[in-house]
C-alpha cells in the first residue's frame, strides 16, 4: 500500500512539476515573440518539404526562408536555403541570376528561372536577398519583380489583391506573412488533406496540426494566461486535456471507456 501511494506521489509531482515547465515555457515563448515583432530582427522559419523548382521542374527542396527587416513593419530582403541533389543543376546554379515572383506565397506551381543578363539589369528585377544552395557553397542573387518589393514594404500600391493572386492563394501549399501585426504561416501537403497552421503575435502563439485522412488533431495556445493542449488520437478515441495557468494545472486523459482527470492547484 506503501508503494501504491508513493507511486501515486511521484506521479502529481511529475504532473505539478511538467505543468511549471510548461507554463514558463508559454510565457517565455510569448515574451520572444513580442520581442521579436518590435525589433528588426530577422525571422527565420523552416519549410522542409516546399519544393524548389527552377525553370518549372522540382529539383531540391526549399529547407529555410529568412525575413530580412530594416524596421519591425519592413522587409528589405529574403534569404533561402535550398538542397540540390542533382550535380547537373548545382553546376546550372553556379551561374544563375535566379529569380521569381512567388516569394512568401509557395505554391505548386511557384517557380524559379535563371534571369538574362539583360533583363537582370533592365530595372524589371531587382535583387531582393540570397539564394545558398546547402553543402556546395553556391549563394546566388535572388531577383523579384520591382513591383513586389513595393508589397514587402507597405506601399499604398501592395493593398490591392489581384484575381491572379487569390487564384494562387487557394492552390497554396505554404503561405508566410510577417508584419507588424505578428507572424503566420500555413503549410498543407499537396491534397490538404494534412496541415499545419502557427500563429504568433505580442498576445502569445497558438499551434494547430490536423490530419484529415486519420482524424488525428493537436491544438496547443501558450499566452501570458497560461497554456492550453488539446490533442485527439486518430485510430481511436484517444483524447487529451490539459490546461496550465496560475492557478495550477488540470489534466484529462480519455482512452476508450476509461477517464482520468488530475488536477493540482498553486499553495
Amino acid at each position: 500500500m506503501r508503494r501504491y501511494w508513493i507511486g501515486i506521489a511521484f506521479g502529481v509531482l511529475a504532473v505539478f512539476v511538467s505543468g511549471l515547465v510548461i507554463m514558463r515555457a508559454g510565457r517565455e515563448g510569448a515574451r520572444m515573440v513580442e520581442r521579436t515583432l518590435e525589433s528588426a530582427d530577422p525571422i527565420s522559419i523552416p519549410l522542409a518539404f516546399v519544393p524548389f523548382r527552377l525553370g518549372g521542374r522540382e529539383v531540391g527542396t526549399i529547407r529555410e526562408v529568412q525575413f530580412l527587416r530594416s524596421s519591425p513593419e519592413v522587409v528589405r530582403g529574403v534569404d533561402l536555403d535550398v538542397r540540390v541533389e542533382d550535380r547537373a543543376v548545382v553546376d546550372k546554379l553556379r551561374d544563375c541570376t535566379l529569380a521569381t515572383s512567388g516569394i512568401g506565397n509557395f505554391n505548386p506551381k511557384t517557380s524559379f528561372e535563371c534571369l538574362d543578363q539583360t533583363v537582370a539589369q533592365s530595372g524589371e528585377f531587382v535583387s531582393f536577398g540570397t539564394v545558398t544552395v546547402e553543402e556546395t557553397g553556391i549563394v546566388r542573387s535572388l531577383f523579384i519583380p520591382a513591383k513586389e518589393v513595393a508589397r514587402w514594404q507597405h506601399d499604398d500600391h501592395a493593398q490591392h489583391v489581384q484575381p491572379q493572386a487569390m487564384a494562387q492563394l487557394a492552390q497554396a501549399i505554404a503561405q508566410i506573412k510577417a508584419d507588424s501585426g505578428g507572424l503566420t504561416i500555413n503549410v498543407w501537403d499537396a491534397l490538404k488533406q494534412a496541415g499545419l497552421q502557427f500563429k504568433a503575435d505580442s498576445d502569445g502563439a497558438v499551434l494547430h496540426i490536423a490530419d484529415e485522412t486519420s482524424g488525428a488533431k493537436f491544438f496547443m495556445r501558450a499566452d501570458s494566461s497560461g497554456v492550453v493542449i488539446d490533442a485527439k488520437g486518430g485510430a481511436d478515441s484517444s483524447k487529451l486535456q490539459l490546461k496550465a495557468d496560475s492557478s495550477g494545472l488540470l489534466l484529462n486523459i480519455h482512452e476508450g471507456s476509461k477517464s482520468t482527470t488530475r488536477s493540482v492547484s498553486k499553495p
